[in-house]
């Protein structure tokens, strides 16, 4: 009989130790479907984030570039406008030059015209006092 103990004692052993690697798998299984799933969700969670963050720089990159093309478009006009307003003075100064240059010439051409005429004056006074004196010796 105790041979028979000692067998259904180890026929009881191998039941238990049976019945506690099955609990073992079942609780293993049941922990490696629930780390799967924390890690399907981390992971999805994750691609979520990233997506979001690329969206965001994309927005922003658009937002910087649209700030960026209304700077520059500023700066052009501005520039246009500047060299407009420096081409009008560039007109005006080479206007109000030549309106110089031309009472120059003419205050030059009425001093000429008047020395011309002084001169003139002077040869016929001296040509007449040349003639008196000359009628005077001939006499």
């Amino acid at each position: 009989m105790a041979d028979m103990g000692t067998v259904k004692a180890q026929y009881q052993k191998e039941a238990l130790d049976k019945k506690h690697t099955f609990e073992l798998r079942r609780v293993e299984d049941s922990h490696s479907k629930e780390l799967n799933k924390v890690t399907d969700s981390k992971e999805k969670e994750i691609k979520q984030i990233e997506k979001d963050y690329e969206i965001k720089i994309s927005n922003d990159k658009s937002e910087f570039n649209n700030k960026l093309n209304k700077i520059r478009q500023n700066y052009n006009k501005r520039l246009s406008e500047e060299a407009t307003r420096y081409d009008k003075m560039l007109v005006d100064l080479k206007s109000t030059q030549e309106g110089k240059m031309t009472q120059l010439r003419s205050e030059h051409e009425r001093s000429i015209t008047q020395q011309q005429d002084d001169y003139q004056t002077q040869i016929e006074d001296m040509e007449r006092k040349f003639s008196e004196a000359q009628s005077k010796y001939k006499v």
